[in-house]
C-alpha cells in the first residue's frame, strides 16, 4: 500500500490579501498535518515598466500519523 508522506503545490493568485487566505484556509483543511508555505512576489516586465504583478504560493504539507 501507498501513503502520500508530503504532497508540494504552488498556486498563482492575484495579491499578497488573496494569499494570505490561501494559506489560512489551507491550514485550517490540514489541521492534523504539518504545513509549510512560502509567497514569492513576481512580476512581468515590458520595456522597462512592469505591466503584470503576481504572487506565487508553495504549500508544503507534511503527513503525520
Amino acid at each position: 500500500m501507498f501513503e502520500i508522506q508530503k504532497q508540494t503545490t504552488v498556486y498563482r493568485v492575484s495579491t499578497d490579501a488573496q494569499a494570505e487566505e490561501l494559506i489560512k484556509n489551507i491550514k485550517a483543511e490540514n489541521a492534523s498535518c504539518n504545513v509549510d508555505s512560502k509567497i514569492d512576489h513576481k512580476n512581468k516586465k515590458s520595456k522597462g515598466e512592469i505591466v503584470d504583478e503576481w504572487c506565487l504560493v508553495t504549500v508544503t504539507v507534511k503527513y503525520v500519523d
